[in-house]
């Protein structure tokens, strides 16, 4: 499966190999897909390709840590295991990573729940 992504103003294309594909709807990498799932996988690549508008988005940040407290850009942020782990690697600066299938995508998923739920799954 192929998605493509704009970030930066740049095109670029994701490929998901068949193998963790298989392995993410929660079946082993080497299963032999059934014929009627084997559709289902077809089709929401087909539907998502034509309608998927996925973004990413990528901020720089600065990190602090005072007095046992995250501040991320001057924030205060509550993250206990983020300070900590921040804490230990002496990290100073981070990025924080925002992406999503697009809107349509969860519009599209909430309506076959009630619809075809199989087809929502996938």
């Amino acid at each position: 499966m192929k998605i493509n992504l704009s970030f930066l103003g740049k095109q670029h294309q994701l490929t998901i190999d068949r193998p963790h594909y298989i392995r993410r709807l929660g079946y082993p990498k080497d299963y032999e897909v059934p014929e009627h799932i084997q559709e289902s996988m077809d089709w929401v690549v087909s539907w998502y390709q034509e309608h998927g508008k996925p973004w990413l988005q990528i901020y720089e940040l600065d990190v602090s840590l005072k007095d046992e407290n995250l501040f991320l850009n001057t924030n205060k942020t509550e993250a206990p295991k983020v300070y900590k782990r921040f804490e230990k690697y002496g990290v100073k600066k981070a990025l924080l990573m925002a992406s999503t299938a697009g809107a349509t995508v969860d519009e599209k998923t909430t309506a076959l729940w009630s619809e075809e739920p199989d087809k929502a799954f996938f």
